[in-house]
């Protein structure tokens, strides 16, 4: 099926998370636009893409943080438009949220934390007109890049949801706001598949 159900153990409500939830993309550069969604497109796969609303609106200071950040060149940091984000959204991809600025929310003061999740969720229900429901946060480690008070404002922010690095499945005692991903980096065909069979949930277990 395209959908699977879990218990949020703080509210004792049962919650859904469709295929889209299983295939996140993000910050949002061109290849985005030009090489994983026609990927996803032929295949008939959907997915969401976690944006970064700083870098698709073009904020020199977050292009010139992103380019530092990976080390890359200023003409490697190209971001989509939000037309192919729109157009993107209409032929069945999600569209989350991932701050305006891309930063570690565990080392922003929360009012900052509050500003760059609220302004992410404000810019994409500006220019896509459609409520927006789940949140990445950036790198993505529970502790090291965010905290009780970031699921907090997530939260309160009015987000269904929220997704965090962590390598094993989804449990269905956890809370929503902390949905496990793993990352998929240069990984051989065999590594993938372990992780996504769940063959490598020992390293999650190792993590907590």
């Amino acid at each position: 099926g395209s959908v699977f159900f879990f218990n949020d153990p703080a509210t004792t409500e049962i919650y859904t998370l469709s295929l889209h939830d299983a295939l996140p993309i993000y910050d949002g550069y061109a290849d985005n636009y030009t090489h994983a969604f026609p990927l996803l497109a032929d295949f008939h796969l959907p997915a969401t893409f976690f944006i970064t609303t700083g870098l698709m609106d073009r904020d020199p200071d977050v292009i010139e943080y992103m380019r530092r950040l990976w080390g890359a060149q200023p003409s490697e940091v190209v971001p989509m438009t939000w037309e192919q984000v729109s157009e993107m959204q209409a032929r069945g991809m999600q569209i989350g949220a991932h701050t305006y600025s891309h930063p570690n929310l565990a080392r922003i003061t929360a009012a900052q934390a509050a500003e760059e999740i609220e302004r992410s969720r404000e810019t994409i229900v500006d220019r896509l007109g459609d409520p927006v429901t789940w949140f990445a946060y950036p790198f993505g480690k529970p502790e090291q890049h965010f905290t009780a008070v970031g699921e907090r404002l997530v939260e309160k922010t009015g987000f269904c949801g929220a997704v965090m690095i962590l390598y094993r499945g989804v449990r269905d005692t956890d809370s929503r706001y902390r949905i496990p991903r793993f990352a998929v980096t240069n990984d051989s065909t065999a590594v993938l598949r372990a992780k996504v069979l769940g063959k490598l949930d020992g390293i999650g277990r190792w993590q907590e």
